[in-house]
């Protein structure tokens, strides 16, 4: 079953109208797909929807908006240790870290930035999400520029084939860009 949500202006919105389509759903949906028109943008409205939800979560003793939020794109990681030493940073302290904290939970950032690559034969490990912002930069800068062919999968069969439990609920990332975005 899809379920339809219609695109929604900010990250925070986008969940509720995502969180309001499961409900009315009876609590259970699948092909849940989520169309943000700008993911960093928070006004005042979005604000007050993750402090609720926040409050809420902070009061069932579960982790904060904030938490989950890092488990996907972890914002403070790059904030602290910049661009630069921001992905050896991820893989050398937060990492190991979050595997001896949270054991199978909240490994989609490691899922983005390291993956192992087999082609003729050799094993090489990438940084996908690296690939895709260089070849977005790319693209931007280039004479013709594609808008839709950006994507990231997060289902890896080498890791989660055969699995029943413990699998991952985010499985694909699709990025486009329009005439007014830039990258930096």
């Amino acid at each position: 079953m899809y379920v339809p949500i219609d695109p929604q202006p900010s990250s925070a919105r986008a969940w509720v109208a995502a969180a309001s389509a499961v409900k009315a759903a009876g609590g259970e949906a699948y092909n849940v797909i989520i169309d943000i028109a700008d993911p960093v943008v928070e006004d005042a409205t979005d604000t007050t929807i993750i402090q609720e939800v926040d409050g809420h979560l902070r009061a069932h003793n579960t982790y904060s908006v904030a938490t989950v939020a890092n488990t996907i794109f972890p914002g403070s990681t790059l904030r602290r240790y910049g661009p630069v030493n921001f992905y050896a940073a991820y893989q050398e302290r937060v990492f190991p870290r979050m595997k001896r904290i949270t054991r199978d939970w909240g490994r989609y950032f490691d899922r983005l930035t390291n993956w192992t690559k087999v082609r003729n034969g050799q094993i090489t490990t990438i940084n996908p999400l690296q690939e895709l912002i260089t070849f977005m930069q790319g693209q931007i800068g280039g004479g013709r520029t594609y808008r839709n062919v950006y994507e990231m999968t997060i289902y890896d069969p080498t890791r989660d084939a055969g699995k029943i439990s413990n699998r991952q609920c985010l499985s694909f990332l699709s990025f486009k860009l329009t005439p007014e975005h830039r990258l930096s």
